[in-house]
């Protein structure tokens, strides 16, 4: 059988299996009562049976053993023979890595095993990528490359092991990868990890069948273990494409597995700051974060996935000429993953904590974290060094021609240290650093002009001084516009998602705000924080002014006590927030109309009063 039709029988066989499979697996869990139950830490809110792990699992090996028996031999023999970087063959170490991981896995799923034993079955599975050879070649030296594979791996096979945490995301974010290396192995000439990959992409497709919300099984530790060691072991294998570059061996497989990168940090970081456990479960995950932002659960799914096959694009340029517009979009995909981390704990994160009688007390950890950042803010700085960094390199991309770009890359390397320092030391004389990027504004993208302006003349001041052949008018031009545009993005992202997020929540009653302008900013605010999610703003109307459309901070706008019966009615609300400062007129008539239309009606009061009254005839 040619190469071709095997590489799509094979999956289109696990994909059958697999998902022909899964209700046995699920009815002989229901059997032995290995099932997820719903707890306060964790996402679904019924029982669900596991051992999906087994059907992805049984699925997978009976397709691969199908696989192997239809390859020519030749090509099959070439596959498990031994190479000379390992011990063993390639196919059988991550074949029987695999099978390792599945039986941790599984035997976790059924009686739970401590962290100590379930990370020794990670690490002697690790240990049988080693031995064929599966690892990084980062320093030449093996000792090192082996502990830092062997991180790689761990870091992997967990972190999809937290990635499961809502129904099909993490089926669906390693199916994804999986076409994706399989993609580069078929570029690389690869029959037989092409092939792996693929059965494994089918596998994980007829599993999501049943596991795409509102999932009807879970995949367990024995899915997500498996499946996580044997992407983690599929992209390190040595193939020519993923090994020829130094960046390359790195930035490969971390972009094609850049969600469970991504979210594996998130949830460290975020858990590391708040002094709780990692290893416990938690509903931080970037796909709770997104749905606590109002993003219904299958769209915040979507989201991810998307994300994920992002990187694989991204990645796959590197086995094309187009490689530094590889290194280019592989940079702000990181670069956006970053702003997006810090835009999610920010929107949907809490500085609060709640005590065992359900009383809100502040985090001071996040709080005096917080404060510190406001006065010192490291993270923005940081953000904007990787912004500069990757603009001036957009502009010689820009700028050249590929066949003139290789020779003035050297001037981008020697020039990069004098324009970071050029731009930062102009940022903070513009004092971009003062204001919150949540309250971006006109005024504030007058400062990141002016600091990209006086950075971009002050660099090349420096650069003719030091050196006047290389620099190059062009470059200096666009990269002021580029990383004009990019710094003044990253600072307006947290505006731009608060502001969609809005259309996003579901949660809570929809409540019309009947204020003037300067009031229902305050009931927004009020109406935005975690304890009073209770009530959804679905629109604002100004008791004052005319009924004339528009929007206030991307809520419709509407006018009057007319305009106030239009909103009730049009945007389906069933109660309306009025401040307790306007005149009694404006306030009777909204009670009335929220009489007429069955609307509850909340006040909210707003005053200004002394803290301490001083006692009569002290003065």
């Amino acid at each position: 059988m040619s190469a071709e039709w095997l590489l799509a029988l094979a999956p289109a066989a696990a994909f059958v299996a697999t998902a022909a499979l899964t209700p046995a697996a699920r009815g002989v869990a229901i059997q032995l009562g290995l099932v997820s139950r719903a707890r306060a830490d964790r996402w679904h809110r019924r029982p669900t049976p596991l051992l999906g792990g087994v059907a992805i699992f049984v699925g997978f090996a009976a397709s691969v053993l199908l696989f192997s028996l239809l390859l020519p031999q030749d090509v099959f023999l070439r596959a498990v023979q031994t190479g000379d970087s390992g011990f063993i063959a390639r196919w059988d170490g991550l074949v029987w890595a695999g099978v390792l991981a599945f039986l941790t896995g599984l035997i976790d799923d059924v009686r739970p095993l401590s962290p100590a034993w379930k990370l020794a079955g990670q690490l002697v599975a690790a240990s049988l990528l080693l031995a064929a050879g599966i690892m990084l070649r980062f320093t030449g030296l093996y000792a090192l490359d082996a502990i830092l594979s062997a991180a790689w791996f761990l870091a992997i096979t967990n972190g999809l092991n937290l990635l499961d945490n809502m129904d099909g995301l993490a089926a669906g974010t390693a199916a994804i990868a999986a076409l994706c290396l399989a993609a580069l192995f078929v570029l690389d000439g690869d029959p037989v990890l092409a092939g792996l990959a693929l059965v494994l992409a089918g596998a994980l497709a007829g599993f999501l069948v049943h596991n795409y919300p509102p999932a009807r099984i879970f995949m367990g530790d024995s899915g997500s273990l498996f499946i996580g060691l044997f992407l983690a072991g599929l992209a390190l294998s040595p193939t020519p494409g993923l090994t020829r570059g130094l960046f390359a061996v790195v930035a490969v497989p971390m972009l094609i597995l850049a969600v469970p990168i991504f979210d594996t940090a998130l949830v460290t970081v975020t858990r590391l700051i708040e002094g709780r456990s990692i290893a416990r479960g938690g509903r931080d995950h970037s796909s709770h974060r997104l749905v606590a932002l109002g993003l219904p659960e299958s769209r915040a799914v979507q989201m991810l996935w998307a994300l994920s096959a992002t990187g694989g694009v991204v990645a796959l340029l590197f086995r094309t000429r187009e490689r530094p517009f590889a290194y280019l979009f592989g940079g702000f995909l990181i670069l956006a993953l970053a702003v997006s981390g810090v835009v999610l704990v920010r929107l949907s994160g809490e500085r609060a904590i709640r005590t065992g009688s359900g009383t809100v007390m502040p985090n001071p950890l996040l709080t005096r974290l917080a404060e510190w950042h406001e006065r010192w803010p490291v993270l923005h700085f940081a953000l904007d060094m990787a912004g500069v960094t990757l603009a001036y390199y957009a502009a010689y991309l820009i700028r050249w021609d590929p066949s003139e770009l290789p020779a003035e890359l050297a001037y981008f390397r020697r020039s990069l240290p004098v324009v970071l320092a050029a731009k930062m030391v102009a940022f903070a004389w513009a004092k971009m650093y003062s204001q919150r990027w949540s309250h971006f504004g006109l005024e504030d993208a007058g400062r990141v002009v002016r600091g990209n302006a006086l950075g971009s003349l002050v660099a090349a001041m420096v650069l003719l001084l030091i050196q006047r052949v290389g620099l190059s008018r062009g470059v200096l031009i666009i990269d002021f516009l580029v990383c004009s545009a990019l710094t003044m993005a990253a600072r307006f992202s947290q505006r731009l998602v608060e502001r969609g997020t809005r259309g996003w929540r579901q949660a809570g009653v929809p409540a019309v705000v009947f204020a003037a302008p300067d009031d229902a900013l305050v009931a927004l605010a009020e109406l935005s924080r975690v304890e009073r999610r209770d009530l959804r703003p679905v629109a604002v109307v100004h008791p004052n002014a005319a009924d004339t459309g528009g929007t206030f901070k991307g809520y419709p706008r509407y006018g009057g006590v007319e305009g106030l019966a239009r909103a009730l009615e049009a945007e389906r609300a069933r109660a309306v927030v009025a401040v307790a400062t306007q005149g009694s007129a404006s306030l009777e008539a909204a009670r009335k109309e929220c009489h007429r239309l069955a609307a509850e009606l909340y006040l909210l009061h707003i005053a200004i009063e002394p803290a301490e009254r001083s006692p009569e005839g002290n003065g």
